[in-house]
């Protein structure tokens, strides 16, 4: 469930940076693997990629001025570069991962036609989080029901 004003801020994203993948929460819900309330955004974008020269930081009024930069680690061991910053007032997360990891599928959801992160990756990094996130805890085991349930009634 996504609401009114996520899309807001997914809407502007979609106008001023097409080339945004959009990733965990976001992603598992577009493909129906979770249903709860989404509460950020999480943004994929390739190494090198320029948040001010691809259209995502444009300095526009929906932006909160307080971006904060950092590293972390990946599922993989990996460093990568993490930008917050809040669209709409929406938290809003955007990671740059190696080119071999850039793998989206560009989907119809809700009207908007948008591109979502592999969710083998957002579920991988669901798994790797669990302990530190409750909520993530609580989607894996969400997901799992499901595949569980759909598994049952393809042997029945």
């Amino acid at each position: 469930m996504i609401s009114k004003k996520t899309w807001k801020a997914i809407d502007y994203i979609l106008k001023n940076c097409p080339s945004a993948v959009f990733g965990g929460s976001i992603a598992l819900t577009a493909v129906g693997l979770l249903n709860r309330e989404v509460g950020d955004i999480d943004l994929f974008f390739q190494e090198g990629d320029s948040l001010t020269r691809n259209g995502f930081l444009k300095g526009e009024p929906t932006m909160n001025p307080n971006i904060g930069s950092d590293t972390i680690t990946d599922v993989n061991g990996k460093q990568i570069q993490r930008t917050s910053v809040e669209v709409h007032g929406i938290k809003t997360c955007c990671f740059k991962i190696p080119f071999e990891q850039w793998q989206y599928s560009e989907i119809l959801f809700n009207g908007r036609r948008m591109k979502i992160q592999n969710v083998n990756y957002a579920i991988a990094a669901k798994f790797a989080w669990q302990e530190r996130n409750e909520k993530h805890k609580e989607d894996i085991e969400q997901i799992k029901r499901l595949i569980e349930s759909v598994t049952k009634k393809d042997w029945l």
